[in-house]
């Protein structure tokens, strides 16, 4: 199946949850299984483009989710496709009124990369020990989020937009033994929209 076809297919499975959480019947608790928000992502080492969904637990201060990301060949000289699992905490919200808070974030998270240039086992024309293993990534990330809460009548309880600052780990590792590659050159800006339903 092509990848675009299955992008649509989750779009329109996503979009379609957001329409039956927002039924106007009062519903006592929601269904363990519906998630808390939905995420569109752009950049930040995990795809040129990325959606997905997750939950939020410890008292709304983790935000754990699961999103698909791609970059089109025109941009990465290569077709890529990710599938990242994504953590994001958030320390203390600032309150700028009863409506929009402010928050720092720190997250990590853990990104398989799909695709003729990515390996699990490296093959053999590679000489051995030379070149490590390239499709799992550990993007660390810092910024800051920016929330506004809409009235308890409103379809979407909030929207989120978050700044992000990332790195992963194997470049962060290079930069600290290397001191040709400036840290500055391997940092990725991620900018993202959350929805919670």
């Amino acid at each position: 199946m092509n990848i675009i076809k299955l992008l649509y297919i989750l779009i329109f499975i996503l979009l379609s949850n957001i329409v039956y959480s927002a039924d106007t019947i009062p519903v006592q608790k929601r269904r363990w299984f519906i998630p808390d928000y939905y995420k569109i992502q752009y950049a930040g080492n995990i795809g040129f483009i990325s959606i997905g969904t997750g939950y939020e637990i410890f008292n709304n201060r983790l935000q754990s989710g699961i999103l698909f990301g791609y970059v089109p060949e025109s941009i990465g000289n290569a077709t890529i496709y990710t599938i990242t699992q994504k953590n994001t905490f958030l320390f203390y919200d600032f309150k700028l009124n009863k409506k929009i808070e402010i928050s720092p974030i720190i997250g990590i998270a853990i990104s398989y990369e799909t695709g003729n240039n990515s390996y699990l086992f490296l093959p053999d024309k590679y000489p051995e020990g030379y070149y490590s293993t390239n499709a799992f990534h550990f993007p660390l990330f810092a910024g800051v989020k920016i929330k506004k809460t809409f009235s308890k009548d409103s379809k979407i309880k909030s929207i989120e937009f978050n700044i992000e600052a990332c790195k992963t780990a194997t470049c962060l590792y290079y930069s600290i033994i290397n001191s040709e590659i400036e840290r500055n050159d391997i940092t990725s800006l991620a900018l993202v929209l959350i929805f919670k339903i």
